[in-house]
């Protein structure tokens, strides 16, 4: 299957769910968030003009209460694209790469510290070869319940996105509360006998 399968609504989620899961993991982790209370998205097709669906420009922000925000940033045409992750906090700011190497600044912006030589894949690899092996999922460094939460950021913002407003959600379980149209683009049509089963 060529790479475009992820800019059809059908199939893919755009660059949000192409990319943006891998940020917004970073960024649920470091923010210690589990689900929104509200998820706005903005941006369209500004780039290119073709039959591909999802966004080639896109921002969308996700709110968690009174705790935080974190926004994502997805600019597929343009290669200045911002750092991989930033926290901006009270009294500084932290960068984050793709590797796991940092910079922390101060609240005066200078650099307090600093990492340019954090681990590669081999670790995560490693870890998610040895759960398999020992048939021991927990011990994965991030296991499945927690993807779903970070997969789920990627979902609503395209829902969002699609329905053209915003969603306000259950901060227990990251539900779509009000909108029954939002709602609909929650699941599916599937195949007679390929329905997902929910367990309880």
């Amino acid at each position: 299957m060529h790479y475009n399968w992820h800019w059809r609504w059908h199939w893919g989620n755009g660059e949000l769910g192409n990319n943006g899961v891998h940020t917004l993991d970073l960024c649920r982790w470091g923010a210690n968030v589990d689900f929104p209370t509200r998820v706005t998205s903005t941006g369209g097709r500004y780039h290119w003009d073709d039959d591909q669906q999802t966004p080639d420009t896109q921002t969308v922000c996700f709110e968690f209460g009174d705790q935080c925000q974190i926004t994502w940033i997805g600019l597929s045409c343009n290669r200045h694209a911002p750092g991989f992750v930033t926290f901006f906090g009270d009294n500084g700011t932290l960068d984050v790469d793709e590797n796991g190497n940092f910079k922390l600044y101060d609240r005066g912006d200078k650099v307090v510290d600093e990492r340019a030589d954090a681990t590669n894949n081999e670790q995560h690899i490693a870890n998610f070869l040895a759960a398999i092996r020992h048939d021991k999922p927990l011990d994965l460094a991030a296991e499945i319940g927690e993807g779903h939460k970070s997969t789920l950021l990627c979902y609503l913002g395209n829902i969002a996105q699609r329905v053209g407003r915003s969603l306000d959600c259950d901060p227990q379980n990251g539900h779509i509360l009000a909108d029954q149209t939002a709602m609909e683009l929650w699941g599916r049509e599937y195949e007679p006998g390929w329905e997902p089963l929910l367990s309880s």
